[in-house]
């Protein structure tokens, strides 16, 4: 059974040289946004270039920011209430 750590400085050798060949987690990383930006881009595109896929969309945002805005106010008026030593 070989160990995964390079033990020789022929093992260290070939383990820097397959890692540096290899690319990054930072290279990596910066290839999967970009990937991800351009399908969201694109998904953009073909849901806004129709008629119906825009008020799709927009009933779908008005809807999140229907149920999410005034949740998170009523949240952050909960905790200045308490904050503030008025609790019930």
């Amino acid at each position: 059974m070989t160990s995964p750590v390079p033990t020789s400085q022929t093992d260290r050798y070939t383990f820097d040289e397959a890692r540096s060949r290899n690319g990054t987690s930072t290279t990596a990383r910066s290839f999967a946004n970009v990937v991800l930006v351009t399908a969201g881009a694109a998904a953009a595109y073909v849901v806004l270039s129709n008629p119906k896929g825009r008020r799709i969309a927009r009933r779908l945002v008005r809807m999140w920011l229907g149920a999410s805005v005034p949740v998170y106010l009523l949240a952050e008026a909960g905790r200045a209430w308490v904050e503030a030593g008025r609790c019930f």
